[in-house]
């Protein structure tokens, strides 16, 4: 089973990752995360926080549940290379038709990006939010 979490981006322009509590009727939306104090006395965590961050819904984007080649997490909104022995492509995570899929003007098809996983190459460079302007470049 896969983790249920959340990644967005606050008033200021940084990203939070956890639980997504959204208002339906006022659009707003807050990142509930658990936060550790390390105590460096005894060398260990005390005290766990959570922390609550209000984010732009707009930026509001979930996890896949798959890493990258690297071991980055992948979320919806990233770009990615995918890359296989016919060559490579920069394409899009999305959740469309219950499934998590790669997208691209270089892919026919949508694919299903844990299917993709054991065939082809993947690594996150990016996402839709922060750099755009990798997927102009093609």
């Amino acid at each position: 089973m896969r983790d249920i979490k959340f990644r967005a981006m606050d008033f200021e322009g940084m990203w939070h990752e956890g639980s997504l509590v959204q208002h339906l009727n006022d659009g707003m939306a807050w990142i509930y995360a658990e936060k550790h104090k390390y105590d460096p006395v005894t060398m260990g965590y005390i005290d766990s926080v959570i922390e609550e961050t209000e984010v732009d819904i707009k930026t509001v984007v979930q996890y896949t549940g798959l890493k990258d080649k690297n071991g980055v997490e992948i979320y919806e909104g990233d770009i990615a290379v995918v890359s296989s022995d016919r060559g490579s492509v920069k394409a899009v995570a999305e959740f469309e038709a219950g499934a998590f899929v790669f997208g691209s003007t270089g892919l026919v098809n949508k694919a299903n990006i844990g299917d993709m996983l054991d065939s082809v190459n993947v690594e996150v460079i990016g996402n839709i939010y922060e750099t755009p302007e990798l997927l102009k470049e093609q």
